[in-house]
């Protein structure tokens, strides 16, 4: 059965044909269409948590009591307080039956803040201090400190668009399926002012250096499916109108070890991001198209880190760290001008 579907449904994209309504294929011209827009908007929220919940090591070493000691940080503790300006950048070609869309949108995320308690930071670039390097912080509680964020959000996605339902150059239906890569990355900088000594804290103890500045590199990429709507009511030599709506998610649940060369963990981790778009669309001469319109985006990235190490003797030789439960979300609103050939 699922054979003889798998041919009646390559049968109907081969014809290209409109059956009862249906038009096969994502577009009703019969060219293929390519399009360059730039967007200007902000990041309207940036919100986010990681909190410590279980210390395996407090567990298999009777210390109870201890867990207790588990912190919580979220974004305000750094200062973060949304709107940022961001801009975009977006190139897509479209064929009868899918679509390939590339898009990039610059981010800077900056701020100023005091320690509400003592931080202990891990570092990306080690700190200097007297002739040794340091690769832990610690910020003291009610000290000045700065943060700056400046990097990028960038997705490439080919959304296949296998049939279209409405009346041509009337109004269109349209479903998508998305396939992808999703990352952002960029330069972190965290300015404690002039490094004024070391600290030592944990267990097992671990030097921290007083304040003192440092940065690096930071980044995340996964791969998205998903899937959506595109909505096209008028003909292409008038004003349309279109709307596009799309959810995509990506999930993992295993080892760190294939993305990470520090001690491994257990991951559970999902991210979701949920889009839509509107916009007019006005034709010009020599089959080119102006459009202008406006995006939202949602995205919410949540997940469990944990002890990969299960045996009693296994936990206490390693010092397990916490547990930690992390929950993020951001969401943009961009608008944008493009062209159509």
């Amino acid at each position: 059965m699922k054979r003889m579907m798998a041919w009646a449904l390559a049968g109907l994209l081969a014809a290209g044909t409109t059956v009862f309504g249906e038009m096969i294929g994502g577009v009703s011209e019969s060219r293929q269409v390519t399009s360059v827009r730039l967007g200007a908007g902000a990041l309207m929220d940036v919100s986010g948590t990681v909190e410590e919940t279980f210390r395996a090591y407090y567990e298999a070493t009777g210390r109870h009591e201890d867990q207790q000691t588990a912190e919580k940080y979220d974004l305000d503790d750094f200062g973060v307080d949304a709107p940022y300006a961001s801009f975009a950048l977006q190139l897509s070609h479209q064929w009868r039956y899918a679509a390939l869309r590339w898009n990039v949108q610059y981010l800077n995320v900056s701020s100023d803040a005091t320690a509400k308690r003592d931080y202990y930071i891990s570092l990306f670039d080690d700190v200097e201090y007297r002739g040794n390097s340091y690769e832990r912080m610690k910020i003291p509680k009610g000290s000045d400190f700065s943060m700056d964020l400046t990097g990028a959000y960038m997705d490439l996605v080919l959304s296949i668009t296998p049939f279209t339902i409405g009346e041509p150059d009337a109004i269109e239906l349209t479903p998508v399926l998305d396939i992808g890569l999703v990352a952002a990355g960029g330069k972190l900088d965290i300015d404690a002012g002039r490094a004024r000594g070391t600290y030592t804290y944990q267990n097992p103890p671990v030097d921290f250096v007083v304040g003192g500045d440092s940065s690096g590199m930071v980044g995340v990429a996964a791969p998205m499916v998903g899937g959506g709507l595109e909505l096209c009511v008028g003909a292409p030599d008038r004003v349309r109108w279109l709307s596009r709506g799309t959810v995509d998610y990506f999930a993992y649940d295993g080892s760190s070890k294939p993305f990470s060369s520090a001690r491994e963990k257990d991951i559970d981790v999902s991210f979701l991001t949920v889009a839509a778009e509107t916009g007019l669309e006005f034709p010009l001469q020599q089959a080119r198209t102006l459009s202008l319109g406006v995006r939202f985006q949602m995205m919410n990235l949540e997940g469990d880190i944990k002890s990969h190490e299960r045996e009693k003797s296994r936990i206490i030789a390693a010092h397990e760290r916490f547990d930690k439960s992390i929950d993020f979300d951001i969401s943009m609103l961009m608008a944008y001008i493009g062209l159509k050939f």
